[in-house]
């Protein structure tokens, strides 16, 4: 997976607001998941008239596999026209599921291993799925699966009482296998494959036009796993808002094409043949980026004649949502994140992947490197340029219109409130600088009209931003720790903007718990899924922490570990560095103990030049 670090990255001050479209279900449930329903109901149908064909014709193979052949075709023909349905309501399930041969063989297959239980073994299938047919055909009407698991409890009374172990565990498992090829996309490629949604896509009622800034294609990917948890990826590479910004210097990344491959990368969480990742069997959806809005945007935008710009951004995360539910139907996990300008992306878009597409799985929601930061010029007078206000959510506590009074602290505090058995956190490195790094975008932002002559003499000083900005970041995640108890911080040390790419999460412990202990991000991101003990803020100005610059191994042998011996068959990945102060020639970065936070919670002072 790529955080994009080659292309400027989010903009560090655009989370003001909740961007999401109303929602996208038909009523009675998303039309998706009632294909999937008929399909899992036919199922039980098909299982019953398997177990009485094998009591019917139990000494006779040739009427037995006649029969079972006849309702394999009838299960095939309800296959068909529940996909031919879902098409007709904008949503597909073919690829949500295995295909109808496949799955009348895992029946007719666990049923003839142990055919004195056919009987038990039908029935209780057919409740079983009967069962789940209800519960996926509308996940929002059984919170925590309470529903779905009492009537499982009932089929198992009725089906299996005084029955073998053998005949209830064939039984349980037969129900556990039709499960897995009816809501996996079992057949699905394991690599990352590219999808092209095309010029209109319609989710539910809502016709979509996913495009880039430009108008160019939009292009998403994703990959199977082997586990039923799904990561939500959002890719970063930075926002723009103005003439200047859009399209006199160009601050943000206007395509999403094959070179976005994930498959391409492979240090960091996006090694997936590493047992040390815990996403490296996780089927993954990759939200490329490059629409200039942090993936929120819902505007066509002309900031000068023949500068137009479709901030499209949540749009085209809708899309990718859409396949998503339409692939991944009843994950136990899913983990929303993303890089910079993804940060946000992740943030806002988890609102609808946990109200409305996978209400009952286990979420935990990560930003990294996008805190917030910005100006009271920026927030006043370019947030509207994306057409955030559309679709703001009204039911999150401390966050509405309008949107110049939204902030990252009453933002992600609201979403905490609002899913409180879920887990949010923020990751960000100490100076985060560079080029598109966060206090690259402040130091914008704090120039917004610099002569365009020298546009980039302001515009590129991100050293001059560094300890204000280090004193906000610090700021803003302390207040929302204090006010949301399932909120996380990490800070990490140096500059270099993102971490999801860097070899760093395996290997490096500058960054302490309170108590001194050396954590690793890669076994906090661990902790943060299991909500184990290890998930508690960790801080490279902990004791025994250092905040300091830092160089990375990226590949090879030496993998995540210091540069100092060389890096044997990888490269070294130096922090973003610089020669004016604060920081030093040494790798490290000096600012004053008395540097405090100019900003509220909301803006910071513009500083003009």
């Amino acid at each position: 997976m790529t955080d994009r670090s080659m292309k400027y990255s989010a903009i560090a001050g655009a989370l003001v607001a909740c961007l999401a479209f109303t929602s996208l279900a038909d009523a009675g449930g998303y039309a998706g998941n009632g294909c999937i329903a008929k399909k899992q109901l036919a199922l039980g149908t098909h299982a019953k008239m398997v177990a009485k064909a094998w009591a019917k014709f139990s000494s006779d193979i040739v009427l037995r596999n006649n029969a079972i052949a006849a309702s394999a075709a009838k299960l095939a023909a309800a296959w068909t026209k529940a996909e031919q349905a879902a098409v007709s309501k904008n949503a597909t399930c073919d690829e949500s599921t295995t295909d109808a041969a496949t799955a009348a063989a895992a029946v007719s297959d666990a049923i003839a291993a142990l055919s004195s239980g056919a009987a038990p073994i039908g029935a209780y299938t057919a409740d079983a799925m009967k069962a789940w047919s209800k519960y996926i055909k509308d996940p929002t009407k059984d919170p925590g699966k309470a529903k779905l698991t009492a009537a499982l409890g009932a089929a198992v009374t009725k089906d299996l009482s005084g029955k073998t172990l053998p005949v209830s565990d064939a039984a349980t498992g037969l129900e556990s296998s039709l499960v897995e090829l009816t809501t996996t996309a079992p057949n699905y490629p394991t690599t990352f494959q590219d999808l092209v949604p095309g010029d209109t896509v319609m989710y539910g009622k809502t016709d979509l036009h996913p495009a880039c800034i430009d108008g160019n294609p939009y292009m998403y990917f994703a990959r199977k796993g082997s586990s039923n948890n799904v990561l939500m990826y959002y890719q970063g590479g930075g926002a723009c808002w103005s003439t200047d910004s859009c399209f006199t210097v160009g601050t943000c990344a206007r395509t999403a094409d094959a070179t976005d491959n994930p498959d391409l990368f492979d240090t960091g969480f996006g090694d997936y043949n590493n047992p040390g990742n815990p996403f490296y069997d996780w089927s993954v959806v990759f939200v490329s980026y490059c629409t200039c809005d942090v993936h929120w945007g819902d505007n066509t935008k002309t900031y000068a004649p023949g500068d137009v710009a479709r901030h499209r951004g949540r749009v085209n995360a809708a899309v990718a949502e859409k396949w998503a539910r339409e692939h991944f139907v009843d994950p136990a996990r899913v983990f929303v994140t993303g890089s910079s300008a993804g940060s946000y992306g992740a943030m806002m878009n988890s609102y609808w992947l946990m109200k409305d597409v996978w209400p009952n799985a286990d979420f935990s929601v990560l930003g990294d490197a996008g805190v917030g930061i910005i100006t009271s010029d920026w927030i006043n007078s370019y947030i509207k340029n994306w057409g955030l206000e559309k679709n703001l959510p009204r039911d999150l506590p401390g966050v509405g219109l309008p949107v110049e009074t939204l902030s990252i602290v009453d933002l992600v505090s609201g979403m905490a409130e609002r899913f409180p058995n879920a887990r949010f956190a923020n990751y960000d490195s100490s100076y985060d600088g560079g080029s598109g790094s966060q206090t690259n975008f402040f130091q914008v932002m704090r120039h917004p009209s610099p002569p365009t002559t020298n546009i980039l003499d302001y515009w590129g000083s991100y050293w001059e931003s560094a300890c204000e900005w280090n004193a906000c970041m610090r700021d803003f995640k302390q207040e929302i720790s204090v006010r949301a108890p399932n909120y996380r911080l990490f800070t990490g040390a140096g500059s270099r903007h993102t971490i999801f790419g860097s070899d760093k999460i395996y290997a490096e412990t500058k960054s302490r718990t309170a108590a001194g202990a050396g954590v690793t991000f890669a076994s906090w991101v661990s902790s943060m899924i299991a909500d184990g003990p290890g998930w508690v803020n960790v801080d490279c100005n902990n004791p025994g922490g250092d905040c300091n610059l830092t160089n990375t191994c990226q590949g090879g042998t030496d993998a995540g570990l210091p540069c100092t011996g060389g890096c044997p068959g990888g490269t070294c990945d130096n922090d973003p560095d610089s020669a004016n102060p604060p920081y030093n020639n040494d790798d490290t970065v000096t600012c004053s103990p008395s540097t405090t936070c100019p900003c509220t919670e909301v803006r910071c002072p513009t500083f003009t030049p």
